[in-house]
């Protein structure tokens, strides 16, 4: 595992933001970037949540996208905001000893993923990659693996083609190894890109995607069904100030009704790189 400058002061441990008080429940996150960023971004959502089911929410930072698809398929934690392929994933192959999946509640609007390299670098496109070093995120990660392995395979690129790869489980640790000179490309939200350039950092984005099936908020498949109901009318039906948190938090300040067809490109993908 590469130790990054940048990262070197803060591991992906797993967290939680708040003590657990007896009746609460827990939402657990992706590990995609350094921990206390995640609590302080997801910080108006759980507020949102307590709110909408009065009892409190706290935030779990998971140890990596593993450990969260089976702490939600195990109903170890209540609720998930899953990634496209970690939702597949835990939506398609698990059940639990009911057999019950879990319960999809809303989704973001879609996003992108993008390949960048450093601002100094002579790669202008994705063939230019064929004999050199990439940096992905997690593996389970759609934006950060699953999308960008897609579209190198699409320009005449297969992993065999690369002098080297890793997968080095956060997007912001794969964006930071280009700037340091670790990997000379890295695959990455766009988001979270978009933010590292924002101060500064010396990369450039050389591709990027289509609009991609969006983040799932989903319930773990013992949450009682008018939980589920109340939560889903309160994200996609939101008071005044529901709303203000929404926007405060998810990316076009709403959330959007879950439909499984949208992640029938996602299971495309996955099963064309897991055969």
């Amino acid at each position: 595992m590469l130790l990054l400058p940048a990262c070197q002061n803060e591991e992906p441990t797993a967290q939680v933001a708040n003590p657990i008080e007896d009746n609460a429940l827990v939402l657990a996150v992706l590990p995609y970037d350094v921990p206390t960023k995640i609590q302080r971004h997801f910080a108006p959502l759980l507020n949102f949540l307590s709110n909408s089911l009065n009892r409190p929410v706290n935030l779990y930072v998971a140890t990596s996208y593993e450990e969260q698809i089976l702490k939600i398929v195990r109903g170890q934690v209540d609720l998930a905001y899953l990634g496209p392929s970690s939702f597949v994933r835990a939506y398609d192959r698990f059940e639990s000893d009911k057999g019950n999946k879990i319960q999809p509640i809303a989704t973001e609007i879609p996003y992108e993923a993008s390949l960048i390299v450093h601002k100094e670098s002579p790669i202008q496109e994705i063939a230019d990659l064929k004999n050199r070093t990439i940096a992905f995120g997690a593996y389970q990660s759609f934006a950060g693996h699953f999308k960008i392995r897609d579209a190198l395979k699409k320009n005449g690129v297969s992993l065999s083609d690369l002098k080297l790869y890793s997968f080095l489980g956060r997007h912001e640790r794969a964006i930071m190894s280009v700037v340091y000179g670790e990997f000379e490309a890295a695959a990455a939200s766009s988001g979270i890109v978009r933010r590292i350039e924002g101060l500064g950092y010396p990369i450039r984005t050389v591709y990027t995607t289509e609009k991609l099936p969006p983040i799932v908020i989903a319930a773990s498949p013992d949450m009682p069904k008018e939980w589920v109901s109340k939560l889903k009318n309160s994200l996609l039906n939101p008071d005044f100030e529901g709303q203000e948190a929404i926007t405060m938090f998810a990316p076009g300040g709403t959330f959007l009704p879950f439909n499984n067809q949208t992640y029938d490109p996602v299971r495309q993908v996955m099963k064309i790189y897991e055969q």
